[in-house]
């Protein structure tokens, strides 16, 4: 055997298992990323119970108002189609998330205080359309 046959043995060897190395590395990197997803994933699904239980003890104890007092309210004011709501609770409180379909099929989000219905902030394209938005809303 030549020594520049075995060198060239050598050579494939190498390229062989830096091929295979990446695919260990890209494999290690796609586990990380699932295990970082389902980490970050399951604490959200347990607190969303919490979130449920504590939801319904703020409505007992008149924190929030229902979710039909919002529906009627929106309905007489804007001029646009429910399309999805939330309620969220964030450092200054709970808060409805709602999303209307416009005149001109723009989806809209207004934010509304669970309590008071005071419009928080809202976000889409004309926004003036819907006319329950008033000037100097934070958008």
């Amino acid at each position: 055997m030549s020594l520049h046959g075995a060198g060239a043995r050598l050579n494939r060897l190498r390229m062989v298992c830096s091929s295979n190395i990446h695919h260990v590395y890209g494999y290690m990197r796609v586990m990380k990323s699932i295990l970082l997803c389902l980490g970050l994933a399951l604490p959200a699904l347990a607190y969303a119970d919490v979130d449920q239980r504590a939801a319904r003890a703020a409505l007992k104890a008149g924190e929030i108002r229902p979710l039909t007092e919002l529906l009627a309210f929106v309905d007489t004011r804007c001029n646009g189609d429910l399309i999805e709501i939330e309620l969220e609770r964030g450092d200054a409180g709970w808060y409805y998330e709602i999303k209307l379909l416009g005149p001109e099929s723009d989806i809209n989000e207004l934010e509304y205080h669970a309590h008071s219905f005071a419009l928080i902030e809202a976000e889409g394209r004309n926004l003036d359309l819907l006319e329950c938005v008033p000037e100097g809303t934070p958008r």
